[in-house]
Parts: C-alpha cells; structure tokens; sequence
C-alpha cells in the first residue's frame, strides 16, 4: 500500500512538472508606464522578463482598489442619468513565443481568467538616425504604426533581445522606451538586471484561450449583462432604463 502511495505522489509531481511550463529569463526589465484615456491618468507596474525566444510582460494598475466614479444628472422630466465608471483591477500578462509565432495575452481578474491569443504582429517598423542614452545604454529611434496608433521607440542593440514592453518588439534589440503620438501610452524602463537568469512561468496550458473576435463578443455579453443587472435595480415606482453603454478605449484602437 505504501508502494502506491509513493508512486502515485510521484505521477502527480511529475503531472505537475510537465504541466507547469516555464523559460529561462536572461533579462529582467522594470517599466514605468502609463496611459492617458478620457481625462484618466494610470500609473502601472510592470515588469518584462525575456530570452532570445520567449518573453513574458506582466502589468496591472498599481492602485488595485477597485475605484467607482458616478455624476448624477437631472433633467426636467424628472428622470436621472447616471455616468459609471469603473477602475480595471485586471492583471494582463503577454506571453510571446516567436519560434510559435504566437502571442497570448492572459487577464486575470477576481471572476476571469483567459489569455486571448493571436498570430505575433509583424510590425513595420521605419528607422531614422537618431540616437540618445537611456541611462547608460547607446538607443536607437524607430516609429511604427500598430494597432491605431503611431509609437516612437528607443532600443538598445546592446542588449539583442528582438522584444520589449506590451506586444512591442520586432526591432535589432530590446526596446527601453515607447510612447505614442498622442501622449496616451508610454513605456519607459526603470531598471534593467542584465545578466540575469531565473526560471519565469510561461501560459498555464491549461488556460482558456479564445481569439480577439471572441474576447470582443465576450466584452459585448458582460456589457449586455451588467446593462441587464442595473435596470433591474430600480425600487418601487422607479424605473431604471440604460440607454446606452461603452467601454473607453485602450491601448489598441483598431
């Protein structure tokens, strides 16, 4: 009896192993960034581990309270209207895989968690001859349009890792600085650990995936329900009656 106990405390350990997939980090990278969407200003953690290979971008709001802002409207019908907004307490984590040519972005929240996968984006990226330091790294200029917007970044060829921060990369070395044109989004890095080496979670494979036309209609059904659960909560001779609901947008516009 003992003898199958132990086996069978060893298949579960090495489930486990094989289950758990992991790389080996060569680079750790701090970010300081930050976004700027309709008059809300975000600071984020975030923190970028990499090889020549595989990388992982970990980000969420560093004020995790789930913050809710309401304004109040009467008008001369004597009805109300009600703006909400609610703070995203979600963590995002990009996973990329460039030998699978494959990115997943897992968000994890307090009900959710999935990772929206896609093909790695081939961004088309212009170079220009400007040069400047980022602490004490030599970085190049390059723009590119991604996903609605135009970005900037700044790389370090010193460092060959073809990634950076967000689904950024794709440029001869690891990106330290991105921002958009409009001042919306931005990535600077704080602290780079080079030489580093640390074995770092890769996707749970046991995660569900969905792709971004799926994510969408996932946003559009939680949107319809929460529409459904706030006009619901009108006492008696009250109504509630939403009239329309949008998500601001966010780091990608397109």
């Amino acid at each position: 009896m003992k003898h199958k106990i132990y086996y069978t405390i060893a298949f579960l350990a090495l489930c486990n192993t094989l289950l758990a997939q992991t790389f080996t980090s060569k680079i750790k990278v701090e970010y300081k960034m930050s976004t700027f969407f309709s008059g809300s200003y975000e600071d984020y953690s975030a923190t970028l581990y990499a090889n020549e290979d595989q990388s992982r971008f970990e980000y969420a709001i560093k004020d995790t309270v789930q913050n809710k802002e309401i304004d109040v409207a009467e008008s001369e019908t004597n009805t109300y209207e009600f703006n909400f907004k609610v703070k995203d307490t979600s963590q995002n984590i990009i996973f990329i895989k460039k030998s699978d040519r494959m990115l997943y972005n897992q968000v994890m929240s307090t009900k959710n968690r999935l990772a929206i996968s896609e093909q790695l984006p081939a961004i088309d990226w212009k170079f220009t001859p400007d040069e400047k330091m980022i602490g004490s790294f030599a970085c190049k200029k390059a723009t590119a349009q991604f996903r609605g917007r135009t970005y900037t970044a700044w790389y370090a060829e010193s460092i060959p890792v073809s990634i950076g921060p967000w689904k950024l990369g794709g440029l001869p070395g690891l990106i330290l600085e991105a921002s958009d044109a409009t001042g919306e989004v931005h990535f600077s890095a704080s602290k780079v650990v080079l030489p580093f080496k640390s074995e770092v979670a890769y996707l749970d494979p046991a995660i569900k995936k969905v792709d971004r036309a799926q994510s969408q209609k996932l946003v559009e059904e939680k949107m319809a329900d929460m529409k459904k659960k706030i006009q619901s909560t009108g006492s008696r001779g009250v109504s509630v009656k939403v009239s329309s609901m949008k998500v601001n947008k966010g780091i990608e516009l397109e």
